[in-house]
């Protein structure tokens, strides 16, 4: 049997858990067409190379590490290996521009930074000049590059890096497990930098308190749920968000097995060779594979879709039976097999058909969807947090959840609403400041409370719910308040053509809005009507196009109220992007951007009244 393991710091849990189970295989990944296991002993052995190899190169206590690199297993050896030298990961999104890396290793000071292949070595060599803190740059995978010796800092491989590492570990055998009991649970593991829909990142500073007080009440809520020998994740989401974060170094606490997905590319292959029995995800996932369920129903036969209706029916009674009334459990057993097995497997085996719940967070996640997936018996368990949280303050568990909230706030965890829908939060979860920027941490952090920007209630039975940011909040000129990310959440639900709504009106007499195409489901459409185009360009201009948004939009509207509803809007040629800076790394909208780029165009949009 596979134990928990939960020690005061993370490196303290990462000495027990290999020491726990050596032999256990705890990671996999995929290269050349098959799949790798690691059993823990392997994974502590690469973990102690690295560190040694690390503190010869000068990494000490609280010194700053970057790690710029895709989701892949040499992220979590790595990002354990700075924290095992009681250093600070400084996690960088692999899709960060060069102008977006060069600001964070310059604001952090980083010293040493690891990078993933070739790929990212071009970027960093275009700015290895702007870089006056940097002093080391290691290579993870790929051939070492050319032509170093004009550059301001030294270029090694991982490969040289554990060389040295070895040579280091002979002298100084038990060097790393002395930095390792030397670590407070108070000192900082990583600074983690915000995603910056509005001016620059900021660097949250977070403890092991903070990851720990996490994991402690994620024990609490789900120890009973989770069996850690059956386990299987698989893993794709960015580990430079703290909520993949959270799955990476919960490895070590719960014990289960994580599969590191190739690209997200692949995913659909992954998912079926996998079969895991816990994702960690974005509501993106679900949401797509929900909308295109509900495009195929009316291509099934009639009897094809009265057993699907039926089945879709009884099982959803039957799980809120199971709910509801315990005694109906029998039952449930009896029925609900029949109906998933004969009629609903299709679905569940697109996620491999093992698939009990999904941990959620990082947009808002639709009621209808949650419901959908509920009568597959595929729970999504929607959360909430901050990067200055440490992952989620609130959560809906198995037992105890609300669909269409974010669940009931962590045991450890105090939330407080303001006057005007401000959600507060308490907790040892919080991180204690933004590195270099005194100003900010005085404006977010008040008498102890965390001031999150988010607006939201709590219901009568504690479940928290969001409904936007507060600088998002749109103040029509007649005093009206407008919450965007509503009606963009509702335009972006209902109508398959969207990928991207975002809805402008401040201090203006009604709302407009720019609209991106779903590049998918325009192509989709395009072939439906006969429309002849070469790029996705193209379809935004059609008039075709053009017309059956405006139908669906009105459709919306009519279910909006008055103040709420668009009056004009405009299809933008390309879809945004990270690249062109209208999207954050987590793929959220960068308002005031967007807002700077289309200046003339939304002026445009409302000087036709």
């Amino acid at each position: 049997m596979v134990p928990i393991c939960l020690k005061s710091t993370i490196t303290e849990t990462l000495l027990e858990r290999c020491k726990s189970t050596p032999q256990e295989v705890g990671y996999r990944f995929k290269s050349l067409g098959s799949w790798h296991s690691i059993t823990y002993a392997e994974f502590y052995e690469e973990i102690e190379l690295t560190a040694f190899g690390l503190m010869e190169l000068g990494v000490e206590r609280l010194t700053k590490v970057g790690l710029l690199s895709r989701t892949q297993y040499h992220w979590t050896t790595a990002d354990l290996a700075i924290m095992s030298c009681n250093g600070i990961t400084v996690p960088i999104h692999h899709t960060s521009t060069a102008e977006d890396a060069l600001y964070v290793i310059n604001q952090a000071e980083i010293s040493h930074l690891l990078i993933q292949g070739s790929e990212w070595w071009e970027k960093t060599a275009s700015i290895g000049k702007s870089l006056p803190h940097l002093k080391y740059v290691i290579i993870m995978g790929g051939d070492p590059p050319e032509k170093t010796d004009s550059l301001p800092f030294e270029v090694l491989t991982l490969d040289d890096l554990r060389e040295k590492g070895l040579a280091r570990k002979m002298r100084s055998p038990e060097e790393m497990r002395d930095r390792i009991r030397g670590t407070h649970l108070e000192d900082p593991f990583s600074i983690c930098y915000t995603s910056a829909t509005t001016g620059d990142p900021k660097g949250a500073v977070l403890t092991h308190q903070s990851l720990i007080s996490v994991l402690q009440d994620s024990v609490e809520l789900f120890r009973d749920a989770i069996e850690p020998e059956k386990e299987e994740l698989l893993t794709f989401l960015p580990f430079s968000h703290i909520i993949g974060r959270l799955e990476s170094l919960g490895s070590l606490v719960f014990g289960w097995k994580l599969n590191f997905a190739e690209n997200v590319e692949h995913l659909d292959l992954h998912l079926k060779e996998v079969k895991p029995t816990i994702l960690f995800t974005v509501p993106r996932i679900f949401d797509r594979a929900y909308q295109q369920i509900v495009e195929a129903l009316p291509k099934l036969s009639w009897i094809e879709r009265k057993v699907f209706d039926v089945g879709f029916t009884t099982s959803k009674v039957l799980r809120s039976s199971l709910r509801r009334y315990p005694g109906a459990d029998r039952i449930g057993r009896l029925v609900q097999p029949y109906y998933q097995k004969m009629i609903l497997k299709r679905v569940s085996e697109a996620f491999g058909g093992r698939l009990r719940f999904a941990v959620c967070g990082g947009a808002p996640l639709a009621k209808e969807t949650a419901d959908f997936f509920y009568a597959l018996g595929i729970m999504i368990l929607e959360g909430y947090g901050l990067t200055e949280t440490c992952a989620p303050v609130t959560i809906n568990t198995l037992v105890d959840y609300r669909f269409g909230s974010v669940g009931k706030p962590l045991p450890e965890v105090e939330i407080k609403i303001t006057e005007d829908g401000e959600i507060l939060i308490r907790s040892r979860k919080l991180f204690t400041h933004y590195y270099g920027n005194p100003e900010e941490t005085e404006r977010a952090l008040v008498d102890g409370w965390f001031h999150t920007g988010d607006v939201g209630f709590l219901d009568p039975d504690g479940y928290l719910h969001i409904t936007d940011r507060k600088k998002d909040l749109i103040v029509l000129s007649g005093g009206k308040n407008i919450s965007p990310q509503r009606i963009e959440n509702r335009m972006k639900k209902t109508i398959p053509l969207i990928q991207e709504f975002v809805v402008i009106g401040d201090q203006r007499k009604h709302l407009v809005a720019l609209v991106t195409l779903s590049p998918e489901n325009a192509s989709r459409i395009a072939e439906e009507a006969s429309i002849l185009y070469d790029t996705i360009s193209d379809l935004s201009q059609h008039p075709k196009i053009r017309q059956k948004l405006s139908e669906e939009i009105d459709e919306v509207n009519r279910t909006l109220a008055r103040p709420e509803r668009i009056k004009r809007f405009l299809i933008l040629p390309e879809p945004f992007s990270t690249e062109s800076g209208e999207l954050t790394v987590s793929m959220k909208v960068r308002r005031s951007r967007i807002f700077r780029k289309y200046h003339n165009e939304i002026e445009h949009l409302f000087k036709e009244d």
